[in-house]
């Protein structure tokens, strides 16, 4: 029973404890502590130790799925005596004199921390008199009770960070776990505790929201002394924390109470409909739209609506739901001039895109303070199938630029972004040599970084300018020489307009440049495909072997040396010393 139905694998301390346990035992009696090799040895070979977690399990899950299904006839009331056992255990007189501000269980009470966080979810499972009687003693030395802060510290992912249990009730747990039986019975004695906040502000309520208990939402909205509205430390409600987590039908039991405030804000300004809409909760958004107060444009402390983020992040039954309220702007921007289509290209949501796009008043331009457009961004980041959206939309304009210049084709380019350049470069108003405001065309770009198929593709192109030229008077294959890209340059050789002897504003030449970062590979391309000058200087009155000799890299230099005729050399070295120079011993 315990093997098989604990919320989690027990420990072997864990599990030899539990089964010493007797029902309002003042405490364990040590002797009838079993060792666990008696325990794995009285179930004839069906459980096993896990050594390496040292827990205990079954040796099969068909075994686990078989007790699962058949637990009603093979354990009686088996979740009812699993809470029971952890009641009393919490009861012990030993743990009641712990202290109210444990993090941890003391080595001396292996069974303490499950018993402190599960003992709920068994009882919710199965609830009976018993349980009912024994819960509510421990409930009432919350939170001076240890359990209350061992439960709060192995919760304390949920809880933001650790800050005791101070204010942390009984009728906190109870709702949180959401045994309605149980709650009942402690609000009859505890009217006072109703309103009362933890340590994080949170009520009763706010946690029964958060966890979408419906049932216990119920029953405390039936106190007309209730406060729905309270907040915890982050200015986050009970509604809020049940839209967040699209509990649809926790939102509409808040909803339905008149003085619920639909448009409370978090301290980042999120309102019930912003996280709603950010996670996806599509009833939860459509519940919260059917308040004619609730305000469809709020934004948050970056100026996002709840439409941009149900767009960023593609939630597709969330953004119909929004664009369905006549109240919804789809233009409006955050501070950075986004718009709720700017972001939903940017991260590749097609289907968002499509629904905005849907709206004949979404502007398909708009530019973010950057100047980018959505285009820009889908085509940058490779969203091929937005790209296509966005192009099939009549007032599309391909060729706007950032504030850099750089078009949509560009960017995507310089990103090796192949599949939106397909689809931009098979449109004929594409202007495949755009430059931005360094002079840079999209093949130059692409030439530099190391795209080859992106080069092809461009080239592909007759109107593509191979000998395109940048501010600094360098074409895309001096780009790919310096940063030693031999396919680009191999490919872009293929084109008899490509100059090798090119030069650029420094007087240097694609050669020049790759001998200068130790590229051996394109210097050779470079040779091989026709006469190019070794003896050519820049500005600075430096050749090609010079520049490879400055940098140490002497591979390059030999690939630069015709070494049968001798014809180059480096003007600096005499030819007595070249020897010395390679390091001695060459012939």
């Amino acid at each position: 029973m315990w093997i098989s139905l604990a919320e989690r694998p027990l420990g072997i301390n864990e599990l030899c404890d539990a089964l010493a346990m007797e029902v309002g035992g003042p405490n364990i009696d040590n002797e009838m502590v079993p060792p666990i090799e008696t325990v794995v040895a009285s179930c004839l070979g069906l459980v096993t130790i896990d050594h390496a977690s040292s827990t205990v399990r079954l040796v099969h899950a068909t075994l686990e799925e078989y007790l699962h299904s058949n637990k009603d006839s093979i354990f009686q009331n088996p979740h009812a005596s699993m809470a029971e056992i952890c009641l009393s255990y919490l009861g012990m007189q030993s743990v009641r004199e712990l202290p109210s501000n444990l993090k941890t269980a003391p080595p001396a009470f292996p069974l303490l921390a499950y018993a402190s966080c599960h003992w709920g979810a068994h009882a919710r499972e199965e609830f009976t008199i018993s349980v009912k009687d024994h819960a509510i003693g421990i409930l009432g030395q919350y939170p001076q009770h240890a359990a209350a802060s061992i439960f709060l510290w192995n919760w304390r992912a949920q809880c933001y960070w650790w800050r005791g249990s101070a204010g942390f009730s009984g009728l906190h747990y109870v709702a949180y776990v959401g045994i309605n039986e149980l709650l009942k019975a402690l609000l009859s004695m505890e009217q006072a505790s109703l309103n009362q906040p933890d340590e994080w502000g949170r009520t009763p309520l706010f946690l029964a929201a958060e966890r979408g208990n419906e049932g216990s939402v119920r029953t405390l909205l039936s106190h007309t002394d209730l406060n729905p509205n309270s907040s915890d430390w982050l200015g986050q409600t009970p509604l809020l924390r049940a839209s967040s987590n699209g509990h649809e039908e926790v939102v509409r039991i808040l909803l339905s109470r008149g003085d619920v405030n639909p448009n409370s804000a978090d301290r980042d300004d999120r309102t019930p409909l912003f996280l709603a809409s950010e996670n996806g909760h599509e009833g939860v958004v459509i519940a919260l739209l059917g308040r004619s107060d609730v305000n469809p444009n709020s934004t948050h402390e970056v100026g996002q609506t709840p439409l941009f983020r149900a767009s960023a992040n593609g939630h597709e039954g969330a953004v119909r739901a929004l664009l369905g309220h006549s109240g919804v702007d789809p233009n409006l921007a955050d501070w950075g001039n986004q718009t709720p289509l700017s972001w939903a290209s940017a991260n590749g949501h097609a289907g968002a895109v499509s629904i905005l796009l849907s709206r004949g008043d979404v502007n398909p331009n708009s530019a973010d303070l950057l100047c980018r457009t959505p285009l820009f961004l889908a085509s940058e980041n490779g969203h091929e199938e937005v790209v296509r959206i966005l192009l099939s939309s009549a007032n599309i304009d391909l060729n706007l630029a950032d504030q850099e210049g750089q078009t949509p084709l560009l960017r995507a380019s310089a990103n090796g972004q192949e599949g939106a350049i397909r689809i931009l470069v098979s449109h004929g108003d594409v202007n495949p040599n755009s430059a931005d405001r360094g002079g840079r065309t999209p093949l130059l770009k692409a030439s530099a970084n190391g795209h080859e198929q992106v080069v092809r593709i461009l080239l592909g192109r007759r109107d593509v300018n191979p000998t395109s030229v940048d501010q600094d008077g360098r074409m895309p294959l001096s780009w790919a020489s310096e940063n030693g890209h031999e396919g680009v340059i191999r490919i872009l050789l293929s084109n008899s307009d490509v100059n090798l002897s090119s030069v650029d504003r420094d007087g240097r030449t694609p050669l020049s440049r790759a001998s200068a970062n130790g590229h051996g590979g394109v210097v050779r391309i470079l040779r091989s495909h026709g006469d190019v000058s070794l003896s050519s200087v820049d500005w600075g009155s430096r050749t090609s072997p010079e520049w490879a000799s400055a940098n140490g890299h002497e591979e390059t230099l030999l690939s630069l040396v015709d070494w049968e005729s001798f014809v180059i050399l480096p003007p600096f070295l005499e030819n007595n010393d070249f020897d010395d120079y390679l390091g001695g011993g060459f012939e």
